[in-house]
């Protein structure tokens, strides 16, 4: 019988009753499904933990592309009072339309560039694609299957029904770990 990393052989000796195998079986049994129910836990807090990031940066991705609009308009704003300035001028009597007739308009300037920029699909400028169901470079396939070390395995070097649950839960939290990992280097 194996609990979590550690295997426990029960002995059948003569100096163990029977009635105390099924104890000490029983024991196991209970530390073997409180251990998979602590990691269920651990995967679907991570779950939900992974459903706030992409919330959360599918939030920052509309605020980042409000603030590129805003920057926007501001840039229009200002390229049109310099020309309102320069109109003004020419209206002030002999010497602005003077200045203003051997002067030149003011040129129209390119936006500059936002310091966070989104592009249409919604990508980041670091590369981080977003989509309606939030961050998506982070899901990678998890490992088909981790091995089973010696002293986590039955008899015959086999993984036990424990072991093999156990594992596929500890592949699932590397994998939301990893993926809130790039989610956080994205944001």
């Amino acid at each position: 019988v194996s609990i979590g990393l550690l295997v426990l052989r029960l002995p059948s000796s003569p100096f163990m009753s029977y009635g105390r195998q099924q104890d000490l079986q029983k024991q196991v049994k209970q530390q073997e499904d409180q251990c998979l129910s602590h990691l269920s836990n651990t995967v679907r807090t991570l779950t939900e933990t992974d459903q706030v990031a992409n919330a959360t940066a599918q939030k920052l991705n509309q605020q980042s592309e409000q603030l590129n609009k805003i920057e926007g308009d501001i840039h229009e704003t200002n390229e049109n009072l310099r020309t309102s300035e320069w109109l003004l001028t020419g209206l002030k009597g002999f010497g602005g339309r003077l200045k203003n007739m051997f002067g030149k308009p003011p040129e129209k300037s390119a936006a500059p560039a936002p310091e966070r920029a989104v592009s249409g699909d919604g990508a980041f400028a670091s590369g981080a694609a977003m989509s309606s169901g939030g961050y998506q470079g982070a899901r990678q396939p998890a490992p088909a299957t981790r091995a089973a070390p010696a002293y986590g395995s039955g008899p015959g070097g086999k993984q036990t029904e424990f072991d093999q649950k156990y594992n596929q839960g500890l592949d699932q939290v590397e994998q939301l770990l990893g993926g809130l990992h790039e989610k956080a280097k994205a944001m």
